[in-house]
């Protein structure tokens, strides 16, 4: 199927295949996706390097919905994530202290966390290996944090 744009974001009066207007439209979203440049992060230890992606993402996520995509099964952890983060200040940089293992497929990664109000807080996060990636274990880190 073709397009024409004749006057709208484009504005060429060109036709367009609809897939070309499609990866278009979805690199510019994708382009505004970026990290705020302000965010850092560090690591110590040398197991800090397989999880810290993980825990920065999760723990930087700007709300539930982002952050479920770093949980197993994190649909159905969407609102409790939701109340628990609620109120928190906006992440500022996360830095790997620790890695623990606790079996072949599961650790508990500790990072220390810098908020924007200047407070700092350290974070336990379980994590676990699924079939395809090492995920947050939701329950498993509540757990930690009681």
């Amino acid at each position: 199927m073709v397009v024409t744009d004749s006057g709208g974001l484009f504005a060429t009066g060109v036709a367009v295949p609809r897939r070309s207007l499609l990866l278009a439209l979805i690199a510019a979203l994708l382009s505004g996706c970026a990290r705020p440049p302000d965010l850092t992060g560090e690591l110590h230890g040398p197991d800090g390097g397989q999880f810290y992606p993980l825990v920065w993402h999760f723990l930087t996520a700007a709300d539930e919905y982002e952050s479920a995509g770093y949980v197993h099964d994190g649909g159905d952890f969407r609102e409790e994530m939701g109340r628990h983060f609620a109120g928190r200040p906006r992440v500022e940089s996360v830095r790997v202290d620790a890695v623990e293992a606790e079996a072949g497929d599961a650790a508990t990664v500790t990072a220390l966390v810098s908020y924007a109000d200047g407070t700092e807080r350290r974070v336990p996060v379980a994590v676990r290996k699924g079939d395809l990636a090492w995920l947050v274990d939701w329950p498993a880190t509540r757990a930690l944090e009681e």
